[in-house]
């Protein structure tokens, strides 16, 4: 029987895939989706508004992502438990990254002084009150990017600080916009 099926199997690739093909999927989301999704939700958030005179939650994720980078650990041996935990950080790198930018870039559009108390009470008496509190996150974004590239190179580097959660990521970003919607900017 077996003699008979040998011409139906196909041999598994015996190379073991390396990081650049296992990640270049994070290229398209850079190219593409990172620019392009929230292009779409403002667009869906006008739809829902004028249907219905509510926006949709800042806090609300209609679309999610998931990724087999990595993963294909079901039925390829060459995608080792240490080929997965690189391709997740640097999933995790390419994400700082993208934060770090759009955070560089909203904070060079945040100079303005008024801001709610609640922001105040945060930064003190700074002069531009959203960039010093913006200077905190891209700051710990920057952290953030130099630990996850020493863990790729087998160092260790003090990990205090860090992203780890996507909430401490939203919670100063919902207290600008908070505090621009407060001030009618």
């Amino acid at each position: 029987e077996l003699a008979k099926l040998k011409h139906h199997i196909v041999p598994m690739k015996s190379d073991a895939p390396n990081l650049p093909q296992l990640t270049r999927p994070n290229g398209a989301l850079e190219q593409t989706l990172w620019h392009s999704i929230p292009q779409f939700l403002r667009e869906f958030d006008e739809v829902i508004f004028a249907h219905t005179g509510q926006h949709l939650p800042l806090t609300h994720a209609p679309i999610r992502f998931a990724s087999w980078m990595g993963g294909d650990r079901d039925g390829n041996p060459n995608v080792t438990h240490k080929v997965t935990q690189e391709v997740l950080l640097l999933s995790r790198w390419q994400a700082a990254e993208l934060y770090w930018r759009d955070i560089e870039n909203l904070r060079s559009e945040l100079s303005m002084e008024d801001c709610s108390p609640e922001l105040r009470a945060i930064v003190g008496d700074a002069r531009e009150p959203y960039r010093e509190l913006l200077r905190g996150v891209r700051d710990r974004l920057a952290h953030t990017r130099e630990v996850i590239s020493a863990q790729l190179k087998g160092e260790k580097l003090d990990e205090t600080g860090i992203y780890r959660d996507t909430n401490d990521l939203l919670q100063p970003l919902l207290l600008c916009h908070n505090s621009l919607i407060a001030c009618n900017m």
